[in-house]
Parts: structure tokens; C-alpha cells; sequence
């Protein structure tokens, strides 16, 4: 149970805290802004030298490849979110949303199995709306899903199954979709997820491997497709905020003299201002950042995985980040209407996305039935049925 004053009296100790970030840190988001806006006169190349340090130091870094922030084409609004223009940017585009939800293995549950359901929603903006939504379930037994972790050794779930499956299972149902629009030229597939996964730092390099491969793989078999996968998240990353502090303020030094210093360095100070919070103050709403390429950990480690990106500012307060391979970049001005079409119409994000998110969601009742009807089948056909563990069983009181 929460002790509520005891988290009032925190809460009141750390108000300035909290002040500063929910304003944006007016006190040193200025020359970080300023600094951007001068970029397009630094010569990136030479920071080209130190890539391996910056990306070791701030463990992500934006490399821009343009200097100009940008409008959606033709966009004139009669209001910032102006709905008649996001109908009129989607017309004959077909746009692709999928999102996962996951029934996970877990040693509270036996036999192990994993069920991964894959909502969809797809949209053809014709002189007609054409719907396709729903959702495919994948279910793997547990033979399925368990490896061998070494010679003599025993069969286990391995950590990075789940992610991989997952790839897999989305790719399979966007090439399904795909079968129903024949005729359409191009498409914009949206993910829910980022595709530099900066988030794999911290796995095992197997992990790594599978995961980035898996993602590579879906990557190609859609650009096969005429298909343009997109990854659109929220992020807390500085990456274009280090590089703008590295190009402009720091551009006179180098950063292997002040890594070593105590003192509290300026650029350390500036370093607090998110990308996010940086794009919020510079950009119009329905612009776009510069284009940049995404370099951390993970893409150096296997070169395969080449990510571009850009900021988008959707309203006050809400920037998306937009990612997508390499090859797409003469479709970015494509990829920049359709993502703030879709995130007018969606109020704040894009409405392929929501929709996506609701046909993937299993509730808590559906998941119940799911063990409910596994403990059927396998007592119908003589068994025992689902074994689950006292303090599982607890959580679902009732429930099997």
C-alpha cells in the first residue's frame, strides 16, 4: 500500500525538479536552439573521426544529412490540424498499421506456449475508403519455441525468441493485407516501435543478432513488396541534441580533453534537452526535422541495419519520432505526409496505429479464456490439465 504523505513530502521536496522538465528547461534549451539553427554552416565530416567515441559516450548519435527543417508538401491549412488537408494527402495511398499483443511463456503455466496476436488495421484512401482490420493470433506449443543452449546440454525458451517470432508474425500478416491491394503501387507500413532498437545495447550480441537479422529480413521482404516500413515512437533520446552541442557550441574542441575534467562542463549541462524538447520550440506544427542518419551501438555492430530518421511535430508538447531502412529516403517526403495525415486524423497519433493497438490488445478476460480453454482440450483428452503455480493461480482467482 502507498504511503501517500510520505510521497507528498517527496514529491513537494523535488517540485523545482519536476518544474524544469515540464517547461522544457527554459534556462538552457536557448543555445541549444540556437545552435541548431546554425548547423547547416559546420562541416559534419569532421566529427566523421570521432564516431566511435561520440557513439561510446552518448551510446546514440543523429548525423543529419540535411540542415532545413521542412513542411508536408502542398501544406497550406485553414488550421494547424486541418482534417480536409490530411484527406486530401492520403488520397490513393494505402496505408498499413500492425501492433502485437503477447501471452508470454512463463514457468507459473505448464505445458509452455506462446500466443502472439497481430492487430491490423489497413485503409486504401480511394475515391472510396476500402477497410481491412482484425487480428491473426499465432500459437506455438512449446516444442516450437524451445532451442538447444549448447552441445549436451538442455532444450530452454530462449530470450530473444519472443522478438524474433514477433517480426516474423507481423511480416506474414502485412504480406497477407498486401494480397487484397494488387493494384496499388506503394505502400506505408506502420510500426509501433523503433528500428535503430538502440534498446538491444544491453542484450547478448545473440540477441542482438537474431533480433536485428529478423527486422533486416522484414525490411527487405517489404521494399520486395513495394512496401515502405516505417517505425513511429515517442523517444527520450538526445542524439540530434549531442551532435548539435558537438558540431556548434564544442566545435573548437575536442571532447578527449574535457573527458577526464571534474568540473561541471557546459555541455553536460546542455546535454539535459531532449530531442523532442529541442524540435518542440524550433519546429511549426507539421514540420519535419532534418534527415538523419542513426548511428549507435547496435547499427555499427552489424552494418546491415542502416536507419534514417526525422522529428515530427504533430501539436504543443507532442513530436514523434519517425524511423525508417535506408533505401526509403527518396520516399521521405512521402513518408512525412503520411505520417501527419494519419496523426491529424488520429487526433495526436496516427489513427492506422490506434486502430492496430485495439485489434492486437488481449484482455485480462481473454486471456483467462485462453487458459481456461487449453485446460479444457487437455483434460478432454486425458491429461490433468493446465498446471499453474499457487501464486499464478492467485492472481487469477476464479478464473480455471
Amino acid at each position: 500500500m502507498l504511503n501517500i504523505p510520505k510521497v507528498q513530502v517527496q514529491v513537494h521536496r523535488k517540485l523545482k525538479l519536476l518544474v524544469d522538465e515540464a517547461s522544457e528547461f527554459p534556462e538552457i534549451s536557448s543555445p541549444v536552439i540556437e545552435a541548431s539553427r546554425k548547423l547547416r554552416f559546420i562541416d559534419l565530416n569532421s566529427l566523421l573521426n570521432e564516431r566511435s567515441r561520440l557513439i561510446r559516450m552518448f551510446r546514440e548519435i543523429a548525423l543529419p544529412l540535411e540542415f532545413d527543417f521542412h513542411p508536408p508538401l502542398n501544406f497550406s491549412p485553414k488550421s494547424p490540424l486541418d482534417e480536409s488537408w490530411a484527406d486530401n494527402a492520403l488520397k490513393n495511398t494505402l496505408v498499413i498499421g500492425v501492433d502485437t499483443s503477447e501471452i508470454t511463456p512463463t514457468p507459473h503455466v505448464s505445458p509452455l506456449f506462446l500466443l502472439i496476436n497481430i492487430g491490423y488495421q489497413a485503409i486504401f484512401y480511394g475515391d472510396k475508403l476500402t477497410y481491412l482490420h482484425g487480428s491473426t493470433p499465432y500459437f506455438y506449443a512449446s516444442k516450437e519455441i524451445m532451442t538447444d543452449i549448447g552441445v549436451g546440454r538442455f532444450k530452454h525458451v530462449p530470450s530473444w525468441l519472443l522478438e524474433v517470432k514477433r517480426l516474423e508474425d507481423e511480416c506474414k500478416v502485412v504480406e497477407e493485407l498486401l494480397k487484397s491491394f494488387l493494384k496499388v503501387d506503394v505502400s506505408f507500413v506502420f510500426f509501433d516501435e523503433s528500428f535503430s532498437v538502440n534498446y538491444l545495447t544491453a542484450r547478448s550480441r545473440e540477441f542482438r543478432r537474431r533480433v536485428v537479422e529478423s527486422l533486416v529480413t522484414m525490411h527487405r521482404k517489404l521494399r520486395d513488396l513495394n512496401a515502405i516500413p516505417i517505425g513511429i515512437f515517442y523517444t527520450r533520446s538526445r542524439a540530434f541534441t549531442f551532435m548539435t552541442i558537438r558540431s556548434v557550441l564544442c566545435a573548437s574542441k575536442n571532447c578527449s580533453d574535457c573527458i577526464n575534467q571534474s568540473a561541471n562542463l557546459r555541455c553536460r549541462e546542455l546535454s539535459t534537452i531532449r530531442d523532442s524538447i529541442l524540435f518542440d520550440k524550433v519546429l511549426n506544427v507539421g514540420w519535419r526535422s532534418p534527415l538523419f542518419d542513426v548511428k549507435n551501438r547496435v547499427t555499427e555492430e552489424f552494418p546491415d541495419l542502416k536507419v534514417l530518421g526525422f522529428y515530427v511535430k504533430i501539436g504543443s508538447g507532442n513530436v514523434l519520432r519517425v524511423e525508417f531502412p535506408d533505401w526509403c529516403r527518396d520516399y521521405v517526403d512521402d513518408i512525412h505526409r503520411v505520417v501527419f495525415a494519419q496523426s491529424i486524423i488520429g487526433r495526436g497519433y496516427p489513427y492506422i496505429l490506434e486502430r492496430a493497438h485495439e485489434e492486437a490488445y488481449i484482455s485480462p478476460r481473454e486471456r483467462a479464456w485462453v487458459l481456461s480453454y487449453i485446460d479444457k482440450l487437455l483434460r478432454a483428452s486425458g491429461n490433468h490439465g493446465l498446471t499453474l503455480s499457487g501464486k499464478f493461480r492467485r492472481k487469477i482467482r476464479g478464473v480455471v
